[in-house]
């Protein structure tokens, strides 16, 4: 089905996960200039910081083009593309919206990609590494852009282990512990303040200065239950920043990476297809298996 010319592009922003909302919306800034500045655009609309959880690195775009004499939606498209790209701080992706848009049993994992390759496998680690691997091949494949996939193993994490014997030799348990963490970064009520005429809820947590940084937690006590004492945080417990995955995608019940991807105008879906698949035999291990989804 051709594209046809719909007068509108849509697409996607990506950064490093682990960033920010202030960091996320200057990289946004960044690209309302270079769409307001392209000549063929006439409206635009940018959306971030709107992700649930707490990675906050991905947003949306869309843009109308003028009406009247311009290039085709496509030239615009790949000369917008370009210019995006100039944007070292993270990476944007777009395409052009169908004018007739037919749903295909399948749908891509990530805004701006029209079609998706599905890896799965009952071990996480075989499947995260086919993946990969695989996903490195496909960039040096001719025609095949936008390549990205739905498994983001680089979110920053802080781990607390407690020392359990210690912690009871002080009177402090597991809960306790947990119980301080709450009070101090989750910014929930812990009473209802009343007077004559009105009612205040009283929530109690860190000033924001002191909720950025690991070391803070050092600064941290926990009421022992056995004496009343206060006691360290950092003596019944130690902490440690390393990265993780966000979530871990499922497809049959069975662990699963989704690569998402462009093609070129120039390559023909029946050569992507064959030239992915010759790919994925050298690839992909005993046990790990690849299907393709999307359009």
């Amino acid at each position: 089905m051709p594209e046809g010319d719909s007068g509108a592009i849509q697409g996607g922003l990506l950064m490093q996960q682990g960033t920010s909302t202030k960091q996320m919306l200057g990289y946004q800034n960044q690209i309302n200039v270079a769409l307001r500045n392209n000549p063929y655009v006439e409206k635009i609309l940018t959306v971030t910081g709107i992700s649930s959880g707490a990675d906050q690195s991905t947003g949306v775009l869309f843009a109308i083009l003028k009406d009247g004499k311009r290039p085709t939606i496509q030239q615009i498209t790949q000369e917008l593309t370009g210019q995006l790209m100039m944007i070292p701080t993270g990476f944007a992706f777009i395409q052009p919206m169908p004018a007739l848009k037919l749903s295909t049993g399948g749908e891509s994992t990530a805004t701006g990609s029209r079609y998706s390759y599905v890896i799965k496998g009952q071990e996480s680690e075989d499947v995260y590494d086919a993946a990969s691997k695989l996903q490195d091949a496909m960039r040096s494949l001719p025609g095949f852009t936008s390549i990205q996939n739905n498994v983001k193993l680089n979110m920053p994490k802080l781990s607390i282990k407690i020392f359990r014997d210690r912690a009871s030799t002080f009177g402090v348990t597991a809960a306790d512990i947990e119980t301080t963490l709450l009070l101090a970064y989750a910014g929930g009520r812990t009473t209802t303040y009343k007077t004559d005429v009105d009612q205040y809820s009283v929530i109690l947590e860190l000033t924001k200065e002191y909720q950025y940084h690991p070391e803070d937690l050092a600064q941290l006590y926990v009421r022992s239950s056995m004496t009343g004492e206060l006691v360290p945080l950092g003596a019944v417990a130690e902490w440690t920043e390393s990265v993780g995955p966000q979530n871990v995608p499922h497809s049959d019940q069975i662990n699963s990476v989704t690569i998402s991807f462009n093609l070129k105008d120039s390559m023909p879906v029946g050569n992507a297809t064959a030239a992915l698949q010759n790919v994925a035999i050298e690839i992909l291990p005993e046990g790990v298996t690849g299907t393709f989804q999307g359009e």
